[in-house]
């Protein structure tokens, strides 16, 4: 499962609406939709917010993000 895929999959899991998410990250829903559409990359941090929203734990957080290639930030 991609990073993308795992966005949709796990916000449409907790029930969560897209502009939900994108408050508690503090992003627009334009930037959810294009993340979960592939149209955009989020970075290292941003995908570690994003999974920690939707309740992953920091074990799934690192593996997921690992899995997808978003480089780390140094």
């Amino acid at each position: 499962m991609s990073l993308h895929e795992a966005v949709r999959y796990a916000r449409e899991r907790t029930g969560l609406s897209a502009s939900a998410l994108s408050k508690q990250i503090g992003k627009s829903p334009s930037y959810i939709a294009k993340v979960e559409k592939r149209q955009l990359e989020p970075s290292f941090s941003v995908a570690c917010q994003i999974f920690k929203v939707l309740g992953f734990s920091d074990q799934e957080i690192v593996y997921t993000v690992r899995q997808s290639g978003v480089p780390h930030e140094v």
